[in-house]
């Protein structure tokens, strides 16, 4: 039964689009299944998500979770319907992609340390682009860098 509802309630799919369950769009964001992934999700949340909330507060962080996630869901409904069949989608990628985007554009040029790859920060938001353009059918994270390249636009 507890598997049933959080498929249901806490994962993107095309069933629970059709079944009304709009709500998905962004509860997906906030559950995981794989231990690396959460573990990749949750760590770049603290590294970018820290320093995005020093210089703008909480708010501004939670608003571009949730813009990205909500983003993330749309891109995702789009590029469904394209295909015979929906994997349900869970995890933060779209999020995190928004951050990271945001945070690259506040600093253009920045050296960053991302995990144990030393790198320009635009550079990672790059690999982002191509990864979403190329190896990603449903191409959730251009949901996210559009919330994160919003998110800078607004600001600025």
């Amino acid at each position: 039964m507890p598997q049933e509802f959080m498929a249901k309630h806490f994962s993107f799919s095309r069933y629970n689009l059709d079944g009304g369950r709009l709500h998905t769009m962004l509860t997906y964001g906030f559950s995981n299944m794989y231990f690396f992934s959460f573990l990749f999700d949750t760590l770049t949340i603290y590294l970018f998500g820290r320093s995005i909330e020093m210089r703008h507060g909480g708010n501004r962080l939670l608003k571009l979770f949730i813009m990205g996630t909500l983003l993330g869901g749309m891109t995702m409904a789009m590029f469904d319907r394209r295909s015979p069949f929906m994997v349900p989608h869970v995890g933060a990628t779209a999020a995190v992609t928004s951050m990271l985007t945001f945070e690259a554009c506040m600093n253009m040029g920045q050296r960053i340390m991302f995990f144990v790859f030393p790198m320009k920060i635009e550079f990672l938001v790059g690999f982002l682009v191509l990864q979403a353009l190329f190896l990603d059918p449903l191409h959730r994270n251009l949901g996210g860098i559009a919330a994160g390249g919003s998110a800078y636009l607004l600001l600025n």
